[in-house]
């Protein structure tokens, strides 16, 4: 498999859209139905709040930036501006060149080459040095998937909380039912009601192995801490 490509750490989101999700009443009991327990209004609240945070999240990670586009976009610009530059700076005694010096001098004042060239010495300067910033692991973030992660460790916690079942057994041949757990058709029902394409898994098996990849990924992260 390649390796993922690096995203940074910001995204501009959809622009005017901030994205939520409504599960109705039927919903809710197509979900209780398949989790085989009653949620109470507290934990549907809690569920469906930190689903739409899943859902504004998600939409940051499809959103942002990769590492390598960004680079080449800011060394575009600097091979742009530097050619304009050196062009600039080579401007003769022509009559255009007098006629753009001219007018020039009408709209900027008497200084306005000066600060002209100082901005664009200061623009060329931050263009050399920005894409050793966007290279810093420090400054990179989104993942794919990563925030799908994140959401499945939130629901655990809120079922754990509230005494609800949240094992998911990965392997059916370890439950002694040989049915998939609880969770696990809960968390099937429930992306049902988010957009199709920030849901992670489909089946039951890949759903429950996705849970338990997500819990232990949670896990590494705290013991390094």
């Amino acid at each position: 498999m390649p390796p993922r490509k690096a995203k940074l750490n910001v995204s501009r989101g959809t622009p005017g859209l901030i994205p939520t999700v409504r599960i109705t009443e039927r919903d809710w009991r197509s979900i209780e139905t398949a989790y085989k327990h009653r949620l109470s209004p507290q934990v549907r609240k809690e569920v469906l709040e930190i689903t739409n945070d899943y859902l504004l999240f998600a939409d940051g990670e499809s959103t942002a930036e990769r590492v390598d586009f960004a680079t080449d976009h800011v060394e575009r610009l600097h091979k742009g501006a530097a050619a304009f530059w050196n062009e600039f700076r080579q401007m003769s005694d022509s009559h255009a060149d007098s006629l753009i010096v001219e007018n020039f001098s009408k709209r900027w004042g008497k200084d306005g080459f000066n600060l002209f060239s100082e901005m664009m010495q200061s623009f060329l300067a931050i263009c050399e040095f920005a894409p050793t910033e966007l290279k810093n692991p420090a400054n990179h973030g989104f993942r794919k998937g990563a925030q799908w992660s994140w959401w499945i460790r939130c629901l655990t916690e809120i079922m754990q909380e509230h005494g609800l079942p949240h094992q998911a057994r990965k392997d059916p041949d370890k439950n002694k039912t040989g049915k998939p757990s609880h969770f696990v058709l809960f968390l099937r029902e429930l992306q049902r009601c988010v957009p199709v394409e920030i849901r992670r898994e489909h089946s039951l098996e890949a759903i429950a192995t996705a849970i338990t990849r997500a819990r232990a990924t949670n896990r590494v992260t705290n013991e390094s801490a």
